[in-house]
């Protein structure tokens, strides 16, 4: 009798790496929600007044050397405010509220050196990473404060820099060619550091 064949899922990739910025513009925003001149999307929990800012960062790979030269364009910004799409993110969020459940509604655990242990489906990725052209194209949530805060670093001296950490999730095998490129975390600070965990 032969043995079963297995087929080994493939496994996520982690990566930090290292930028400089090359140039970066900041646009800032205030005024009407323009979601209460729309009958379609409006609704009783859309803000009247909005706010807006978006950090645009122009920024070159630093290290590691394989990935030194690659160019990157990263866009920074605001959650969407707009209950159309659902209520905005709550950066508050605890963990406990991203226990997995069964289908009954009861949580799951796991076996570990004889213990059960909590098991946890948190969101991996806080933005993206696409291939554009001569650029990777890179997309990130932010908190509004934090946002602000990075806004006023890049603006009050010349060189910034910038740390990325990403998860490589691979596409499951006859779901298609290519690499989801998520961005977990992503800091901006002054002075050139050597790649270090972040």
């Amino acid at each position: 009798m032969g043995r079963k064949k297995t087929t080994k899922r493939p496994q996520d990739e982690w990566n930090v790496f290292g930028l400089r910025v090359l140039d970066y513009n900041v646009d800032l925003g205030w005024g009407f929600n323009p979601v209460i001149y729309d009958r379609r999307r409006v609704s009783d929990e859309s803000p009247v007044y909005e706010s807006n800012q978006h950090l645009n960062l122009d920024c070159v790979v630093i290290w590691p050397e394989e990935q030194e030269g690659d160019l990157y364009h990263f866009t920074l910004t605001e959650p969407l405010k707009d209950w159309f799409f659902g209520p905005p993110m709550d950066f508050s969020v605890k963990l406990g509220e991203f226990a997995a459940k069964d289908n009954q509604g009861n949580r799951k655990y796991r076996k570990y050196k004889g213990e059960e242990i909590g098991i946890y489906e948190p969101p991996f990725e806080i933005g993206s990473i696409d291939k554009g052209g001569i650029k990777y194209q890179a997309f990130v949530w932010t908190e509004t404060k934090i946002l602000a805060q990075m806004i006023n670093l890049v603006l009050s001296h010349d060189t910034i820099y910038v740390h990325i950490g990403e998860v490589i999730k691979p596409k499951l095998p006859g779901t298609g060619r290519g690499k989801n490129r998520w961005i977990t975390r992503i800091s901006i600070h002054l002075g050139e550091e050597d790649e270090r965990e972040i």
